[in-house]
């Protein structure tokens, strides 16, 4: 007695294989579109943190980091609780 066959013959292994395919292929398309999104938006928010920095914004100048991804890590760091860890920042 062998396994059952999951398909009824090849053509049906194909359409489902396919389809297979085309599904995980739009799932990774729209992946890469919310990734370049959530950069995009991690670009601008440095660059509105990097305005405030410079026209002397306190906390601005607190979380301010060298690239968008260091920004991001302080302004997480702050509101998790981690205030003590930030010093004066640098004057412009």
């Amino acid at each position: 007695m062998g396994r059952p066959r999951i398909y009824a013959n090849d053509a049906e292994r194909m359409r489902t294989n396919r389809a297979r395919q085309r599904e995980q292929a739009a799932e990774a398309r729209c992946a890469e579109m919310d990734a370049e999104e959530a950069l995009c938006k991690a670009k601008q928010l440095h660059r509105a943190i990097e305005s405030a920095a410079y026209a002397g914004d306190a906390f601005a100048l607190q979380v301010l980091g060298e690239n968008p991804s260091c920004t991001m890590e302080n302004i997480a760091s702050y509101a998790g609780g981690e205030r003590g860890r930030f010093f004066q920042a640098p004057t412009f």
